[in-house]
């Protein structure tokens, strides 16, 4: 059964972050270059990407680990499934350049 969600898992973790690449940036748009117009923002699409953003890097390890290590396991027998370990690890590296390059800390996002 995990041979079949494998695939959907991994897109699903691509496509949760590139949302988070997107909120990343407008979160930090509207917090630095153009902190007057956070109030407009609030009530838009932007506070539910916002919050994809933050879920999805709270829970990260619980997303992104399983397929990791699965398809790892996987990949024993069958070589293509390195491909998901590498996505997902893409993923995850992703995430953590998107915090070293604007800083971000999930605890005074939130406040």
């Amino acid at each position: 059964m995990f041979k079949r969600i494998l695939p959907g898992w991994t897109l699903l973790n691509i496509i949760l972050t590139l949302l988070s690449l997107v909120s990343a940036v407008i979160i930090y748009l509207t917090n630095t270059v153009f902190p007057s117009s956070q109030s407009l923002l609030e009530f838009t699409i932007v506070s539910l990407l916002n919050t994809v953003f933050l879920v999805y890097w709270t829970f990260w390890f619980l997303i992104a680990v399983p397929p990791i290590f699965g398809a790892l396991y996987l990949s024993r027998k069958e070589p293509d499934y390195y491909r998901f370990a590498v996505q997902n690890v893409a993923a995850v590296i992703v995430l953590y350049i998107m915090k070293i390059i604007f800083n971000f800390d999930i605890l005074d996002l939130t406040l």
